[in-house]
């Protein structure tokens, strides 16, 4: 082992080798299954070494065993490292020294796993069985500092603690870092699984007590997966700042993949149709039964994931009680269609299959199976260009979901339904993107309150107490606190003296503005005035001939 170690120092430090640059020599883990534990011990002193897998192994009670590896009990007072020891059960012949050994250190942060399935382990089941997904694990927090892995093995509530198929020892652990998260499968009215992962918040390491209000964002950008350098992302859906600030406030966060995208079942029929509206209806209220729920639940997005705060509140979930929507739109046709031309983002390609691919499997999948077979489900989904593009008219019928499909996805045709329901709306955007307008409206047409900033699609506004505004939206209408009186609508004003951008009334400025018609001059200058220009005309030539 030493060797080997010493050979991929050298490697990734040679120039031409194919591993140059390649090994991170100072995250190195050393590891082995029953003798091959032992070689592990005796050379984990080595200061190289950031942590050691014990599997079915541990150093003799009795010296002189069978393996002819020579580490006594003296080897654990030179080891500095974390250590993971696995067994299989008081049947496996290395299970009396593997608990000795844990004893026996006092210093160091051990994880002792003890599962029923002998001294083979789990080695000969497909991917290596729970063996292999528990030791990767642990090398994810050890190696890569995952902070979601350190759930797997730390803190009271630790994932392998309350799974009952494994007995546990821990001494010296860390406390886990970051929300505890879950993902499962949930199961919506027509039976179609959708995945739904929770971030639960913590201090300390201990999971905050009580029933808690719940932030859901429901996206079709996946809501957990790993990129090309095989970081994760998750949490997307909301900004960096509005997710911590919630976690630290005591809110669940949840993040769930619509049907047709990301780890998610079936097939999608049509953008932010009526069937994605109510499956955002029933994880809303799934979310409201779970244990450590207060019932009381709010939904967040932005584009896409703004749209679906709308739509999930036309089904008025009883547990949904306020919504915060950023760059939507409350009439579908005149936002995609605006002046005739469908909008550019709605005519890119739909993502390939590959894509969905890439997400995190739920933690009963694992090995991966179900979201294959998920995302198999995805080739029937509808493709965003031609649907829009079917459909030049507002009552046009569309070819691929065989109605007035503008009508279903319009918000507006559900106005009464949302002001009957008592969710608090919160609408934004931003003065540099195209939905601004129809936020606007959809404040103005709700009563809900608005905000608009000065930059692009999505942007979080500068120089504005952006999290806590969400925060106090939210402990208003989710938990019944007093937050302090603010205006309805504030709008950054381009122009204004330094410190004076922000301006704050009851309504959008524009709104009182009076109308006026502007006709084309008769000049032939191409100029705007506000009568009626006399009857005239005008010819010119247009030389159609660009030439070779």
């Amino acid at each position: 082992m030493i060797e080997a170690i010493e050979w991929a120092t050298r490697e990734t430090a040679r120039a031409g080798s194919p591993f140059q640059g390649r090994i991170d020599v100072a995250r190195i883990a050393v590891g082995g299954h029953s003798c091959g534990g032992l070689q592990a011990i005796a050379v984990s002193h080595d200061p190289r070494i950031k942590t050691t897998l014990v599997l079915a192994s541990g150093i003799y009670i009795r010296p002189g065993g069978r393996s002819g590896v020579k580490v006594d009990k003296s080897q654990l007072e030179r080891l500095h490292a974390p250590m993971l020891y696995m067994t299989g059960g008081p049947s496996d012949i290395a299970h009396e020294n593997a608990a000795d050994d844990v004893e026996r250190i006092t210093r160091l942060p051990v994880f002792f796993g003890s599962l029923p399935v002998g001294h083979g382990g789990t080695f000969s089941q497909p991917d290596g069985g729970e063996w292999a997904r528990v030791t990767t694990r642990w090398l994810d927090w050890q190696l890569k500092s995952d902070a979601d892995a350190s759930w797997d093995f730390a803190g009271t509530d630790c994932r392998l603690c309350v799974d009952e198929r494994w007995t546990v020892i821990r001494k010296n652990l860390p406390a886990p870092q970051g929300p505890r998260r879950e993902s499962t499968y949930v199961p919506v009215r027509d039976g179609t699984r959708l995945s739904m992962h929770v971030y639960r918040p913590a201090r300390n390491g201990e999971l905050l007590q009580g029933k808690l209000p719940v932030l859901f964002a429901f996206t079709p950008y996946r809501a957990r997966f790993r990129d090309a350098q095989g970081r994760v992302h998750e949490l997307e859906s909301f900004p960096r700042g509005v997710a911590e600030r919630m976690l630290d406030a005591g809110y669940v966060l949840a993040v769930a993949d619509i049907r047709g995208k990301g780890s998610s079942f079936g097939a999608r029929r049509g953008f932010q149709d009526r069937t994605e509206a109510l499956d955002g209806h029933d994880l809303v209220q799934w979310l409201a039964a779970q244990p450590w729920s207060s019932g009381h639940v709010g939904m967040y997005g932005c584009s896409y994931v703004g749209g679906t705060t709308v739509h999930v509140a036309t089904t008025a979930p009883p547990a949904l009680k306020a919504i915060f929507t950023g760059a939507s739109d409350l009439d579908k046709f005149a936002f995609v269609r605006n002046g005739g031309i469908t909008a550019q983002f709605n005519t890119r390609p739909d993502e390939p299959l590959s894509d969905d691919l890439a997400s995190i499997p739920v933690d009963e999948d694992w090995r991966g199976t179900m979201l294959q077979a998920a995302v198999a489900e995805h080739a029937g989904n509808t493709p965003m260009a031609p649907l829009w593009y079917g459909m030049p008219c507002r009552d046009s019928v569309s070819p691929l979901t065989g109605n007035a499909f503008w009508q279903e996805v319009g918000p507006y045709t559900h106005l009464d339904t949302l002001r009957e329901s008592g969710i608090a709306t919160y609408f934004w955007s931003n003065l540099q993107d195209e939905p601004t307008g129809q936020m606007i409206l959809a404040a103005e047409n709700l009563g809900g309150k608005l905000l608009i900033g000065p930059g692009t699609h999505c942007a979080v506004p500068p120089d504005f107490d952006f999290d806590g505004e969400v925060q106090r939206h939210f402990d208003q209408h989710l938990r019944g606190q007093a937050v302090p009186q603010s205006a309805r609508v504030k709008w950054w004003l381009d122009g204004a003296p330094p410190g004076q951008n922000w301006q704050q009334d009851s309504r959008w400025p524009g709104v009182t503005a009076k109308r006026q018609r502007w006709f084309l001059s008769g000049d032939g200058e191409g100029g705007l005035q506000t009568r009626a220009p006399r009857k005239a005309s005008q010819s010119f030539t247009v030389n159609y001939d660009l030439g070779p």
